[in-house]
């Protein structure tokens, strides 16, 4: 029952884990400890073995191969999690990755626990979670099977448990590090898991080298073998003959290296060349391009790999071991020729055909480790013109590879075509060629090393001000190079130069002149200005009129002052507005503080009440009555103002004053404004005497 309800909570897990997207799988779990580890062939609780519900797993059935699975789902119920994931087992500088791998490769050894998985399992016991497995077993005898299971299913019969009933072993590769098998879809396809133990791994060997002497031909024996077999009812001894290239019983006539029977080998080109490029792994890179009519092609590895030869067309449509998926070695009809694609277990890949292919052509590397080297071999059709002795050859031909196109973080380089002569290897233009035969430009990467660190200098903001100075700011940052069109950002101190200042001074020059503009002062009625020199403010508060202040033509920091043509008229403030400051009572009398009149001069004691310096002065003067007189005018125009006026020159009246003692005129403001709407008869006095003294 509880293995029951284990088995739901697994199924019940496995199908939530598929429901999640493929970048949420790699590290799927439910919780901290307690959680269910997801494989691609088995999924199991960790640290479960000794909880109820949790202590299953369930694994796929892949025939003899699921003792891995079985063995690896085991080691997660005792809290082992995968090698090199949280551990430093199978990385780099530390032991192999081993049954415990996340996935099982060519290059793992799943016969073996790490010592990771040995560190789980002992602290699993010693955290007293494996108290279950305290109970004593029942004793039985068990008897270790005498033949490994390999003796008792080959390496066909393995595969066919794994890929069906018409699979098969594909014989190429160490079948004892991982086991290839004919799919489905006639593909060669692998697991990475081993064939079990005790599979033949080689079923004999051709002896190599030259037949013994008097040894029978090959060809005679098979002849031979049809002397007893009736042929139209009667028996023959049948004999090998030869045949020419023209078809011709017993001819001797043999294709030249172009492939024309009977040819001098001139009317193609022979191309070779080795490719050994360091590459990165784990991708298709190119290696070489057949242009369409090529002849005795032969594309070979230096030396054993575990990298996989590929052609491709020029639409980048794949016909053998694309779309990481290795085909099994045979021969493939492609481009109007047979290509035999060979992985012997003991010799490097190759890939031949006679051609001539009737398309261009793609020869691509799947690189699983270092490129070790593919040599290459083909001839190519070349044209002629002319006839006779007149007739010249020509044929494409690839030029030197061209410089690299950056010097660091990926570059290319190019091999460009031409058209030459054959008869003097001179260029020539392009239409002598067959562009039918013209095979594409070869182009591969180059200086692909990350470039060293340099300084990377934005351009200057706008400058915080347009004068007196301000300031301006850039982005400075030490960068690296690390593909054509990739950065990565590194700390300042990989950067080996002065770094570049990021802030700095501008537009130092002093701002032009400026207008400046005080408060404006308080109303004045009648289009007539206060006079600010003697008095703060005006006394009257209503009516029409204006408001002033004043306009300074300054520094831009205030700090001095210019003539005022210094700074532009056109921009310069008013100085005065109009204002209003409401409708006016009617007309009245209001009598003032009494001020003394002299000859040419008006004393008039301001508004405010008390008598100032300028009455008491008019006090102390003793002046004749008969010299005292003052225009009516004037004196109107004085009071009306509120202010005092000097009708004539001071310096001349108080001399006058002073030489003729006398009597004087002691006179008061009549009106503040708008004396003329006030009747003259109901009007208090504005005159009356005043003795000075002797």
């Amino acid at each position: 029952m509880l293995c029951h309800a284990c088995m739901l909570t697994a199924l019940a897990y496995s199908l939530y884990w598929m429901t999640l997207p493929e970048a949420d799988r790699k590290d799927s779990r439910n919780s901290t400890e307690n959680y269910w580890m997801v494989s691609e062939r088995g999924l199991a609780s960790v640290a479960g073995m000794c909880e109820p519900e949790r202590s299953c797993s369930i694994n796929e059935d892949i025939g003899l191969g699921s003792a891995f699975t079985i063995a690896h789902e085991i080691g997660h119920n005792f809290g082992m999690n995968h090698d090199g994931i949280g551990n430093s087992c199978g990385t780099k500088g530390h032991e192999a990755a081993k049954l415990m791998a996340a996935h099982i490769t060519a290059n793992t050894n799943p016969f073996s626990w790490s010592a990771c998985s040995k560190d789980y399992i002992t602290s699993f016991l010693d955290s007293g979670r494996g108290t279950c497995l305290d109970n004593e077993p029942p004793k039985r005898d068990f008897f270790y099977p005498t033949i490994a299971p390999g003796q008792v299913y080959d390496a066909d019969e393995q595969c066919r448990f794994q890929y069906g009933a018409t699979s098969r072993q594909c014989k190429y590769g160490e079948v004892c590090r991982e086991l290839w098998c004919l799919s489905k879809s006639n593909r060669c396809v692998t697991n990475s898991i081993p064939a079990a133990e005790g599979t033949l791994c080689q079923t004999g060997s051709i002896e190599k080298g030259s037949c013994p002497t008097g040894a029978r031909d090959f060809r005679e024996k098979q002849c031979a073998d049809f002397d007893n077999m009736p042929f139209r009812g009667k028996y023959y001894n049948w004999k090998p003959y030869t045949g020419g290239c023209d078809n011709i019983l017993g001819s001797d006539a043999k294709e030249d290296r172009c492939r024309v029977c009977g040819g001098d080998g001139s009317t193609c080109e022979a191309i070779e060349g080795l490719f050994n490029d360091s590459l990165p792994r784990g991708g298709y890179m190119e290696v070489v391009q057949i242009p369409k009519g090529s002849v005795h092609i032969e594309i070979r590895e230096v030396a054993m790999s575990k990298n996989y030869i590929a052609l491709k067309s020029e639409e980048d449509d794949y016909y053998i071991n694309g779309a990481w998926t290795i085909d099994w070695p045979r021969k493939f009809d492609v481009a109007g020729t047979a290509f035999h694609y060979k992985r012997p277990t003991d010799e490097p890949e190759s890939l031949e055909a006679l051609g001539a292919t009737t398309e261009n052509l793609v020869v691509m590397v799947l690189l699983q480790e270092q490129n070790l080297g593919i040599k290459y071999k083909f001839n190519v059709p070349i044209i002629r013109t002319g006839s006779g002795d007149n007739e010249v050859g020509f044929v494409w031909h690839h030029m030197p590879w061209s410089e690299c196109s950056a010097t660091c973080a990926g570059g290319s380089q190019k091999q460009e075509l031409v058209c030459k002569r054959l008869d003097d290897n001179s260029v020539v233009q392009n239409s002598y060629c067959d562009p039918d035969s013209k095979p594409p430009e070869n182009q591969r990467t180059c200086n692909t090393e990350p470039c060293p660190p340099e300084w990377f200098i934005g351009d200057w903001t706008e400058c915080s001000k347009t004068c007196d100075g301000g300031t301006r700011s850039r982005t400075v940052l030490c960068i690296r190079r690390i593909g054509p069109a990739e950065e990565e950002t590194l700390e300042d101190s990989h950067c080996l130069t002065h770094r570049p200042i990021e802030k700095e001074a501008c537009n130092n020059q002093s701002c032009p002149p400026q207008w400046v503009a005080l408060d404006w002062s308080e109303y004045c009625v009648n289009n007539k200005p206060c006079v600010l020199f003697f008095i703060a403010k005006c006394t009257p508060k209503c009516g029409q009129g204006f408001k002033h202040r004043i306009v300074l033509c300054k520094s831009s920091d205030l700090s001095k002052n210019f003539p005022l043509n210094q700074c532009p008229e056109g921009s310069k403030p008013p100085v005065r507005i109009r204002c209003t400051l409401g409708r006016c009572p009617p007309p009245r009398w209001v009598t003032g503080e009494w001020g003394l009149v002299l000859d040419h001069l008006v004393l008039i004691a301001p508004p405010g009440g008390a008598e100032d310096s300028s009455s008491q002065a008019a006090e102390s003067m003793q002046l004749p009555l008969a010299t005292i007189r003052a225009p009516n005018q004037a004196v109107e125009d004085s009071i009306s103002h509120g202010a005092l006026r000097v009708v004539g020159e001071l310096p001349s009246a108080m001399e006058t004053a002073t030489k003729r003692p006398g009597g004087a005129l002691k006179m008061r403001q009549k009106t503040i404004s708008g004396s003329a709407l006030c009747s003259s008869h109901s009007g208090p006095s504005n005159v009356k005497d005043l003795k000075i003294g002797k």
